[in-house]
């Protein structure tokens, strides 16, 4: 009922609009168009009957329909557009998120594609067979990882673990398909090592601490400044005075160096120079 009333009353203005307006015309004459009515005078300067009569009735609520027309038109624009504006804004974002996950991937694919060029490219050892091996477990709170090659392709335990631009550890467990290898770190792991400097080559025995760092011991008493043997910055490499290790594998750099009081001996903190976290492919040195 509240909406049936709602448009009759419109009609019925509408109507009455239009009679009053017939009568106006018939008795002034000269009006032309219905909307002249609203401010016409007649002869004597006042305004008749009629035309009061329509300024009074029609006039008002003929402009507050129209406004309020004017506004439900104007709102539901609005709505469509906001609509739209939505969808775009949808749009966007998925294609945004396609190219952010391309691009990610891409970056994997480059990465992956430097890896495997570094390791096609790896120099060849003397005296050696190189295995290539995929990581297939890391156990970093113990210093270890797992190697999907084996007895099968020749690995023997203390063959050296290697990448391009370290060494990564020694392998300690073999079975027929997969192998063990204890980190640089690893605290049971030792090495004959040398500083690798062009005014010194002094040498000892690098050994893992179980954490990131390493210690190398150089059974020597300095007699001048401690620096003039090791410092930090200092290259250390594998030293090639045993038949396990190659020489001149670099192992890591020395972040420090101290004389320790107790025992007179040398002892320099071992930055490793591969990041374990993130080695995916090695090569087993086999002889």
């Amino acid at each position: 009922m509240r909406g049936s009333n709602s448009i009759l009353i419109p009609l019925l203005l509408c109507v009455l609009g239009v009679a009053l307006g017939s009568l106006q015309s018939r008795a002034k004459g000269r009006i032309e168009a219905f909307g002249e009515a609203e401010s016409q005078p007649s002869h004597n300067g006042r305004v008749d009957f009629v035309t009061r009569s329509v300024q009074f009735f029609v006039f008002p609520p003929t402009r507050a329909l129209d406004g309020a027309l004017t506004f439900v038109s104007d709102s539901a624009m609005s709505f469509v557009e906001a609509g739209r504006l939505r969808t775009r804004v949808r749009e966007l974002e998925t294609t945004l998120a396609e190219r952010l996950d391309r691009t990610r991937r891409l970056e994997a694919l480059e990465r992956e594609n430097t890896r495997l060029r570094e390791m096609q490219h790896f120099p060849s050892v003397a005296g050696f067979r190189e295995v290539k091996a995929d990581v297939i477990a890391v156990n970093l709170s113990n210093q270890r990882v797992s190697l999907n090659v084996g007895s099968k392709q020749g690995v023997q335990p203390g063959a050296p673990v290697v990448v391009p631009n370290g060494l990564v550890g020694q392998v300690v467990e073999v079975g027929s398909g997969v192998c063990h290898v204890n980190l640089v770190t690893h605290p049971r792991f030792a090495v004959g090592a040398r500083v690798f400097r062009a005014d010194s080559q002094e040498i000892g025995i690098l050994r893992g601490r179980g954490g990131e760092r390493m210690v190398l011991t150089i059974y020597r008493e300095p007699t001048g400044a401690l620096s003039a043997l090791v410092r930090g910055g200092d290259e250390v490499t594998t030293s090639g005075l045993s038949d396990v290790y190659p020489a001149g594998i670099l192992i890591g750099r020395v972040a420090e160096a101290n004389r320790n009081r107790m025992t007179g001996v040398i002892e320099a903190t071992v930055v490793p120079a591969v990041n374990m976290a993130k080695v995916h492919e090695v090569v087993v040195l086999v002889r």
